[in-house]
Formats: structure tokens, C-alpha cells, sequence
């Protein structure tokens, strides 16, 4: 590849993530006072997002997830069931091991949440051209490809553990 290639490379880059970011502040002001309406404290929203992603997880896997150790791992889900955000029950093959995951509430919160994002995604796209709508659409869906390609290997901790 070309020197000159590459300097559109990292400065579509550049835009690219720019673009990115200022769409994420936008959106989050709007999510900001969805979440306080819930008292919900910083560490409990990002547990609720953890689990929104990966559906259901163990105490320890959710620890891993929010980089924090297996007690404040476990306060901060008995904090959630307490409120009925999440539910714990036992695993299927090991009776040992507890599941977290979102319970109804918890899942309404989040669908809530997500219905206000996709009206204001839906008041963005209406004002692109079909184009722009057909290039954004393209290239999101090639970004969600890469995030699930590296969200699937195997992390260092994960290789470490199988060991």
C-alpha cells in the first residue's frame, strides 16, 4: 500500500472515530438522566449493560467483565436482585457455580432505553440521502462484524484459565 493510501487510511480513520464519539456524548446525555431516574449507582448500571450483552454469566465472569474481585462482584448482584433488576439461580450442571442474569424488570429498563435510542437513530438516518444511508448501513454492519469477530476469540485470561 502507498504512503498516500495509507494517510487517507488513518484519517478516514481519524473521522470516522470522531464521528463516533460525538454520536456517543449525544446519546448519552439522553441516557444519563434515564439511568438516574433509577438511583441506580455507576458500578450497578455497568453490571446491568455486562449483562444485557452477555445474557447470563457466572458472579466470577461478571467480576472479570467489570475488572473487580469476586466480593464486590457479589455485592453489586445481590444489590441488583434486591431491587429485582437481575435474578441468580443455580447452574445447570454445577451447583456450585450461581447465574446472573436480567430479570423482567431489568429487561424492560434496557428495552425501554432502547426504544428512546432507536427513535433518535430513526430522526438521524431520515435525513441522509439513500447514499449515505446505503455507505452507513455498509460499514456498520462490516464494524459489528469486527467487534463480534474479536468479542469471540480468546482473551489472554481466558487461554491462561483453560491451561
Amino acid at each position: 500500500m502507498s504512503k498516500n493510501k495509507m494517510e487517507t487510511r488513518a484519517e478516514l480513520t481519524s473521522i470516522a472515530i470522531a464521528a463516533y464519539m460525538d454520536l456517543f456524548v449525544m446519546m448519552q446525555s439522553a441516557a444519563v438522566s434515564h439511568w438516574l431516574m433509577f438511583e441506580l449507582t455507576f458500578a450497578q448500571v455497568r453490571a446491568l449493560f455486562q449483562l444485557a450483552v452477555h445474557k447470563a454469566v457466572s458472579v466470577s465472569q461478571l467480576a472479570r467483565l467489570l475488572g473487580v474481585g469476586n466480593p464486590t462482584a457479589s455485592i453489586l448482584v445481590q444489590q441488583l436482585v434486591e431491587r429485582g433488576l437481575v435474578t441468580r439461580t443455580e447452574h445447570e450442571s454445577d451447583r456450585r457455580r450461581t447465574v446472573v442474569r436480567l430479570s423482567e424488570q431489568g429487561l424492560e429498563i434496557g428495552a425501554g432505553r432502547r426504544s428512546e435510542r432507536e427513535k433518535q437513530w430513526q430522526g438521524w438516518l431520515s435525513r441522509l440521502s439513500d447514499e449515505e444511508l446505503r455507505g452507513l448501513a455498509q460499514g456498520l454492519h462490516a464494524l459489528q462484524k469486527a467487534a463480534l469477530a474479536e468479542a469471540q476469540s480468546p482473551s489472554d485470561d481466558t487461554l491462561a484459565e483453560a491451561q
